[in-house]
C-alpha cells in the first residue's frame, strides 16, 4: 500500500454548519455525554473532542442536534483512532455503522 492509498478518505470531511450540539455515549449504557467539540463530519463519520478515554474499536451512540435539522440525527458507530490531547482530552475518529444520506450531510455543514 503506498502513502496515497493510506491517506485516502472514503468521504470528504466537512466543518459543521453553525450551531451543532453531539451528544455520545458508550453503547448499551445510560452513562453521561462525553462529547466536548465536533471538529468534522462526513457521511461515514466524525472527527471530535472526549472528555474521557474510548479505546480503538468501542461501540458509541451519537445524536447530533442542529439548526439546519429539523430532527436529533441519531447513529451508531465505532471508534476507529484516539489522539490524547491532554490529560482529559482526546480527539476521536467515529466511523459510522450506516452511511449518512448526503442531504443531511449537506444541511449539517459548511
Amino acid at each position: 500500500m503506498t502513502t496515497s492509498d493510506a491517506n485516502r478518505r472514503s468521504s470528504i470531511r466537512k466543518r459543521p454548519r453553525g450551531w451543532l450540539l453531539a451528544e455520545c455515549r458508550k453503547r448499551g449504557t445510560m452513562g453521561p455525554n462525553i462529547a466536548e467539540v465536533v471538529w468534522d463530519v462526513s457521511q461515514t463519520g466524525l472527527c471530535m473532542v472526549t472528555n474521557a478515554e474510548l479505546k480503538v474499536g468501542q461501540d458509541l451512540e451519537v445524536q447530533i442536534t442542529s439548526t439546519s435539522l429539523t430532527q436529533k440525527l441519531k447513529t451508531n458507530g465505532t471508534v476507529v483512532w484516539v489522539d490524547q490531547l491532554d490529560s482529559t482530552k482526546y480527539s476521536i475518529g467515529v466511523r459510522f455503522e450506516q452511511m449518512l444520506p448526503y442531504q443531511q450531510i449537506c444541511q449539517l455543514t459548511i
